[in-house]
């Protein structure tokens, strides 16, 4: 035996010891899969719905793989949450449950660890949402990872209302931390989203998530307590146009109610009613303390990008309300938009001028030049008080004359902060005809802050005056 071990090298005895080891790992491996598994299914059934809560039937046919680790192959199966025939969600095809791999040789005594479940069209009603409502509350269950899926929600009248694309879910109760969560990576109303759940174990009437889309940069964050089946209550942080709004709330069956924080310190609040029957919005977002600047960037730049490109399901009118604006000229203000038929307008505006008056869009549209989108609008001034007027602008006595009207047109480039005012005129518009065909023909004054804004306006008194 050592003649014949001294003819090899020391690495071909290396090589040698691990190509057996190894061999003889792939034939450990391999060999579940001599198994008949069908005599498995009772028993997969069984286990599975003992824990994850889940039933499974009419399993097809089984196969085991042990790459990237050990697991068998349901070929198909019908998945439902509830003995009855009307809980069917699913029939999934090539699903994969882990199973340890010495437990494959006990076959009465089989352990699931793990599901995952990839290409499957998910399909739920009222009554099956509410059964996976009931399980996200009640049931304690191992992983359940879905890939590359879609969720279909069909409303009372047999209509399909919401798809939503499951990128990567995950669903299971870890109870270690004494915690249930559930992780979400998908799209909804054709927006990527970010939704994580959880829910303490110990006292199931407290929960949390934190909902995330893209586009529109929307954040929400949330905690619940359901104690009250009556009157469940919560609190909100939402995050939008870079504000953090929090808001405490109540709701039930038919609406949910905002209520404000009721302090001086918090940057933005919420208010109002979300109507779920049918579904409305009627909401009231007040932003304190912030500059003119950074309040027309967020709001020309989320408008823009969304203004057509809303769900057909999202109704109703936001109005925002700005307090205490941080700017020697501006008071305060507010602009209402109107969601409808997957559309955002401009409803109503009004923003007060320190001490002169308020301005009001009466036409606005956005468009298009050299590659760059610009913001237009046609402005009404209306002066309350001509002194304070003539003194901010330092208008000469030579050229004061009775005004109670300003009207202008206003252009501001949505990625920069430059602004244009063109077709200037007092107590009465001009006979410029508001279209974009005549937008080539305007003689624009620009500016990019408000010292050039005020030496422009003077200029066009001195000259019209």
């Amino acid at each position: 035996m050592r003649k014949i071990f001294h003819k090899f090298s020391s690495f071909q005895l290396v090589f040698i010891i691990f190509f057996g080891v190894f061999f003889s790992f792939l034939i450990i491996l391999s060999i579940p899969s001599l198994f008949d598994y069908s005599k498995f299914i009772k028993k997969i059934e069984t286990q599975v719905e003992s824990d994850f809560g889940i039933r499974l039937s009419k399993i097809s046919k089984i196969k085991y793989r042990f790459v990237p680790s050990p697991h068998l192959v349901l070929e198909k199966f019908d998945l439902s949450l509830d003995e009855k025939k009307d809980s069917l969600i699913a029939s999934p095809e090539n699903s994969k449950i882990y199973v340890p791999f010495f437990n494959l040789y006990k076959k009465n005594d089989l352990t699931v660890n793990k599901i995952v479940l990839k290409n499957v069209n998910f399909n739920f009603n009222k009554e099956t949402f509410n059964l996976f409502l009931n399980h996200l509350m009640q049931n304690q269950n191992k992983k359940v990872i879905i890939k590359k899926s879609k969720f279909f929600y069909t409303n009372h009248k047999n209509q399909v209302s919401t798809i939503a694309v499951l990128k990567d879910l995950s669903y299971f109760s870890n109870n270690k931390s004494n915690q249930k969560k559930l992780r979400i990576l998908g799209n909804l109303f054709d927006t990527n989203f970010n939704f994580n759940w959880s829910m303490d174990l110990n006292n199931k009437h407290l929960t949390n998530f934190e909902l995330n889309f893209k586009k529109p940069n929307l954040n929400f964050e949330n905690k619940l307590n359901t104690s009250n089946k009556n009157k469940k209550v919560g609190s909100l942080r939402t995050t939008f146009l870079n504000y953090k709004i929090d808001a405490d709330y109540f709701y039930n069956n038919k609406l949910i109610k905002f209520i404000p924080e009721k302090t001086n310190k918090q940057i933005a609040s919420i208010g109002g009613v979300i109507e779920l029957k049918p579904f409305s919005l009627d909401l009231d977002i007040g932003i304190n303390e912030q500059n003119i600047n950074s309040i027309i960037n967020s709001i020309l730049y989320n408008y823009y990008f969304n203004k057509e490109n809303i769900h057909k399901n999202l109704n109703g009118t936001i109005r925002l309300n700005f307090e205490d604006i941080k700017n020697a000229y501006f008071k305060s203000g507010y602009i209402e938009f109107e969601m409808s038929d997957t559309k955002i307008n401009i409803l109503n505006n009004n923003l007060k001028i320190r001490n002169i008056g308020n301005i009001k869009m009466l036409k606005s549209f956005f468009f298009e030049q050299k590659g760059e989108i610009f913001f237009t609008s046609l402005i009404e001034l209306n002066v309350s008080n001509q002194d304070e007027l003539f003194r901010r602008f330092s208008i000469p006595i030579k050229n004061r004359k009775k005004v109670e009207k300003i009207f202008l047109i206003f252009e501001k480039n949505i990625d920069k902060n430059i602004y244009s005012i063109s077709e200037l005129s007092f107590n009465e518009p001009s006979e410029f005809e508001f279209k974009l065909k005549n937008f080539n023909l305007l003689d624009r004054k620009t500016f990019d802050n408000f010292q050039k804004f005020r030496k422009i306006i003077k200029e066009e008194f001195v000259l019209k005056n």
